[in-house]
């Protein structure tokens, strides 16, 4: 882990993981999407990757892709049960249903199709939107272009107990 923290020495782009705590009182917990590995952290932890915007749309990709499937896979791999927060996580975490939301996310999937059945509300990684994406007129992992249904979304999949 030590060589992650010096890996991620220049970070501008933030994404927050909590360390889930060996004892905690779940039976008050409130009923939410907050995911519950939140509720149960003993830390939280920032990391990032700097991203040098005079390079090419697909050297930019590749190093946002080797961040996430690096230093932060390591990470994930060593905080089993953690989550991540959707405000400031990556856009690209696999999985982030079950990264931000935990075990919430198929009631709040329900409930999203019932109040919002024709798509009208849409973020990057907020719930229904493994359905969409967006096609970006510069390649790189953003809102610059057209909002798109997928053709093969991936879906969630629970990674443990939260």
């Amino acid at each position: 882990m030590i060589h992650d923290v010096r890996v991620l020495n220049d970070i501008c782009t933030a994404v927050l993981y909590s360390v889930p705590s060996p004892v905690h009182e779940s039976s008050s917990l409130p009923y939410n999407s907050v995911n519950p590995a939140w509720r149960k952290a003993i830390a939280y932890v920032i990391m990032g990757a700097s991203v040098n915007y005079t390079q090419t749309p697909d050297e930019i990709m590749e190093a946002r892709y080797n961040f996430t499937q690096g230093p932060m896979q390591r990470f994930r791999d060593l905080s089993l049960g953690a989550g991540s927060y959707g405000n400031e996580g990556d856009r690209l975490e696999p999985n982030f249903q079950w990264s931000h939301y935990g075990s919430n996310y198929p009631r709040l999937l329900e409930l999203k199709e019932r109040y919002d059945p024709f798509n009208l509300f849409y973020a990057v990684t907020a719930v229904g939107s493994e359905f969409f994406e967006v096609r970006s007129v510069d390649k790189i992992a953003n809102e610059n272009g057209r909002l798109c249904r997928k053709s093969e979304p991936v879906l969630y999949e629970a990674e443990g107990l939260d």
